[in-house]
């Protein structure tokens, strides 16, 4: 059955067109987990260099920000701000960045069974989304420098501002009038 969510958590998400996730948990006993998870971290530390640069990250278009820490106690704290509710949210990770969640969250207490770290496990819809409900925390405070503005509008406000200070000609100026 569905995992119901704590009280703390009912009401919390969907105030504006932003959501932040926080969820903390532990990673598995054992040298071999910490520097396991220490590699996939070095990985996808270099894919926002490459590739994931403006405004899609992982493959998703709708987050803002997102953030592991490893804690001194063994435990992993995962922060993030997105458009939309946690559902899609949620949706977005199993359909399109799966591979690289599993490959941190294998590593972690509880989290759905996995195969050679990186495959299963948040593709189990449900298993994944119970598992995320059971370990997130409230999180008391959290910036939104826009709170009414989706990541698709701030990337559209910058592609207009680009274009303000220089000459145009006619294809660029009818381009430039189509983000209007």
């Amino acid at each position: 059955s569905p995992y119901n969510p704590p009280d703390v958590q009912i009401g919390m998400e969907d105030q504006i067109v932003q959501n932040q996730l926080s969820h903390l948990v532990e990673i598995k006993p054992g040298p071999f987990r910490f520097y396991t998870l220490r590699f996939v971290f070095w990985a996808i530390n270099l894919l926002p260099i490459i590739c994931f640069n403006r405004g899609n990250l992982g493959g998703i278009p709708s987050i803002h920000f997102a953030r592991w820490v490893i804690l001194p106690n063994r435990r992993l704290l995962f922060m993030s701000n997105f458009d939309g509710s946690w559902e899609s949210y949620l949706g977005d990770f199993i359909d399109k960045a799966s591979a690289g969640l599993t490959g941190v969250w294998s590593n972690t207490l509880g989290f759905p069974k996995t195969s050679f770290l990186i495959n299963d496990g948040a593709t189990d819809e449900e298993a994944f989304k119970n598992w995320t409900r059971r370990h997130q925390i409230t999180t008391q405070f959290w910036y939104s420098g826009h709170p009414q503005e989706s990541i698709r509008n701030i990337l559209n406000n910058i592609r207009i501002r680009e274009r303000v200070e220089p000459e145009l000609d006619d294809p660029q100026a009818a381009e430039w009038l189509s983000h209007l």
